[in-house]
């Protein structure tokens, strides 16, 4: 799931929020999850456990590119 945190356990609402994204196949709306997932863990790269920064950039990182220094 690309909302998946690579193990983390997502609450139930969360990952019904991330099975609606996946099933409508919209790359933009798709784009835009990305986008979100990335700010947000860039904001809170000092609190989030590596494995959980690394899940939330990798859409990014895998088109776009390499993220800044923090």
């Amino acid at each position: 799931a690309m909302l998946g945190l690579g193990g983390a356990r997502l609450s139930p609402a969360a990952a019904r929020a991330s099975a609606a994204v996946e099933a409508a196949g919209d790359p933009g709306r798709r784009g835009l999850v990305a986008i979100w997932n990335t700010w947000m863990a860039m904001r809170l790269r000092d609190r989030l456990p590596q494995a959980v920064f690394d899940r939330l950039v990798e859409p990014w990182t895998s088109v776009v590119g390499q993220l800044p220094e923090a």
